[in-house]
């Protein structure tokens, strides 16, 4: 994670977030990536970071918050990076697919509507991105929600 050349730490984050091994020492060494200097590998960082999500079952609270913070990063690749990635966690939540309680004990998930209570805001903050490719998926991550929404009520 510290090579002096950006495709090798690309490509390791890129790996991490395929290992199969206990996601609990891969957090910390995917939130490395996330201050990286270089853009491709910090979207190398944020892509491992969801699919260890997906794969793990990890709590929103973990995943969610720096995902949210990617939203503000300068590289207009990280902030596309991080819509897509609240698309999969929404994506995921709609399933009604839960954390594992029995490898990660944490505290209960909260419900999708507690879950949405950070994200929609983030998503909506992003409907103001300069960049229209954010702009469009913040907006059809929005569309999702409100649909699911719909259909529960």
């Amino acid at each position: 994670m510290s090579d002096k050349v950006a495709w090798v730490r690309k490509s390791a984050f890129e790996s991490l977030g395929s290992f199969n091994l206990e996601p609990s020492p891969l957090v910390p060494l995917l939130r490395q990536g996330f201050s990286d200097p270089d853009p491709a590998v910090r979207d190398s960082a944020y892509w491992g970071w969801s699919e260890l999500y997906e794969r793990e079952k990890l709590d929103d609270e973990v995943v969610v918050p720096p995902v949210i913070a990617a939203l503000a990063d300068p590289a207009v690749q990280i902030r596309l990076r991080a819509v897509i990635s609240l698309g999969r966690i929404v994506n995921l939540r709609i399933e009604g697919r839960p954390p594992d309680r029995e490898r990660f004990p944490h505290p209960p998930q909260p419900s999708f509507e507690e879950s949405m209570t950070k994200v929609v805001p983030a998503l909506n903050r992003a409907l103001s991105d300069p960049d229209p490719s954010v702009r469009i998926q913040a907006a059809h991550v929005l569309k999702e929600i409100a649909g699911y929404t719909r259909r529960r009520n």
